[in-house]
This record gives structure tokens, C-alpha cells and sequence, in this order.
């Protein structure tokens, strides 16, 4: 790896360099080798679901303590980024902009489901790499899609699907 920092021009720590190992910590995220896994270190899961399940049974939260949790939800949930798609009622209410509040029952329900979620956060490095490539966006307006396909190149576009709604609706 340290040939491509250099021809990539990063700068990389020579110290914190492991060489030759099947298990290792990088980033705050564990390497298994030989399950060919990236996961939270064993400890981080048990002590985000504590912290967690105590907010939710906290009578009152500061929105910081909220912003923190599902700040350390999300760092999980980047290895399987499926599991973002439990965080609305969370963002929403973080958004509102409360100082100290009870938490909605919605908000809890939200931040359990990602507790409940933790054993699938992890990303399979051994898994095969679909050569096709999808992506959407959608707004009040109107909506899009591409799909790409991986070649030697790189991704390739091959079409794009584009709909804007009207804006008079009656």
C-alpha cells in the first residue's frame, strides 16, 4: 500500500503501517483477514447499544447527546450502507432544533432498530463486485436514474431516465 500512497501522492504514517498480520485496526474499524471482514472493533457495537438505549430511556435529551449517537451509528452504518436507510424520524428531529427534549417514541423506535440492526454491520471484502452500477435521486419535482456498467475503463454510463413532474397539480 505504501507504493500507492506514493504515486498517489498521500501521506501516509510509516509507523502505523501493519505488515503481515490476519487481524488489525485501521481507521477505528477492525480488519478480520481471515473471515476477509471489516467491522467495528467488538467492544465499539456493545457500548454505541448501552449509550443508545440509555438516551431513549433518558426523560430528557440535549440535542448534542442525540447528534453524537447517530453520528456513531452512521460511522457503523458505512459498512453496510443499507442500514442508513433506518435514520428519518432521527434527522428530522435533530433538525428541529430542540435544546432538551423527551424523545419521541418514533425517534426511539428509529434508534433501537439500528441496535437491532448492529450484527449486520460489516462489509464482506471477499464479496465479487457487480460489474452494474445503479443509481437514483428524487425530489419534490421529479426524479432521475442512471445505470452504468464496469469495464476496463471504468464505470461507463449506458442510460439515464429523467421525469419532471408538472408543477401545477390539481
Amino acid at each position: 500500500s505504501e507504493g500507492v500512497y506514493e504515486k498517489a501522492g498521500a501521506i501516509g504514517n510509516p509507523s502505523q503501517a501493519v505488515r503481515r498480520s490476519s487481524d488489525a485496526t485501521s481507521l477505528g474499524l477492525r480488519v478480520d483477514g481471515v473471515r476477509g471482514r471489516w467491522e467495528p472493533p467488538a467492544d465499539y457495537l456493545g457500548k454505541l447499544i448501552s449509550l443508545t438505549l440509555w438516551l431513549c430511556a433518558s426523560p430528557r435529551v440535549h440535542r448534542v447527546h442525540l447528534q453524537i449517537v447517530a453520528g456513531r451509528w452512521v460511522r457503523v452504518m458505512q459498512l453496510k450502507r443499507q442500514m442508513m436507510s433506518v435514520f428519518d424520524k432521527v434527522w428530522k428531529f435533530i433538525a428541529w432544533g430542540f435544546f432538551s427534549r423527551p424523545l419521541p417514541p418514533s425517534v426511539c423506535a428509529e434508534l433501537i432498530s439500528a441496535c437491532a440492526l448492529a450484527p449486520l454491520a460489516f462489509t464482506d471484502m471477499r464479496e465479487e463486485i457487480c460489474e452494474i452500477c445503479t443509481v437514483s435521486d428524487a425530489s419534490p419535482s421529479g426524479g432521475g436514474v442512471c445505470r452504468g456498467v464496469l469495464s476496463e475503463a471504468g464505470m461507463e454510463p449506458v442510460s439515464y431516465t429523467h421525469l419532471t413532474l408538472p408543477t401545477n397539480r390539481e
